[in-house]
């Protein structure tokens, strides 16, 4: 999970069929301090039992003075 400034949050998950297959990585985001989040949006898709997206990492640049404020 990571937070942007003022009210943002976004959370980074596997997703997996009921089966245990899959594996795809997707993305939650919340733009109300984490009251609500938006459907998740695919980043990398898996690839059945084989997990190729291993520990899905999610990092936002909040440095006051970095030209890339609030990228993700």
């Amino acid at each position: 999970m990571a937070y942007g400034f003022p009210t943002n949050f976004f959370i980074a998950a596997h997703a997996f069929t009921s089966d245990g297959i899959n594996g795809t990585t997707v993305v939650y985001r919340s733009f109300d301090n984490g009251f609500t989040f938006e459907p998740p949006v695919v980043v990398s898709s898996g690839y059945g039992v084989y997990i190729n997206n291993d520990e899905p990492v999610i990092e936002i640049d909040n440095s006051q003075s970095s030209p890339f404020l609030g990228n993700v």
